[in-house]
């Protein structure tokens, strides 16, 4: 008999999967973002004690 394919069975079977060069984009993306967050934060209680 031939196995039936269901659509559920169709996407178990190809999980999206991001290319390598776009995996490693995106983690350096998300590290440069905490960076960004991080220099902001400085920045305001910067100015929130020395310039006022």
């Amino acid at each position: 008999m031939p196995k039936t394919t269901t659509a559920q069975s169709r996407y178990d079977e190809a999980t999206p999967q991001l290319r390598e060069t776009a995996r490693q984009d995106y983690f350096r993306l998300r590290e440069m973002i905490l960076e960004n967050e991080k220099q902001t934060e400085y920045l305001q209680n910067y100015i929130k004690t020395q310039c006022q």
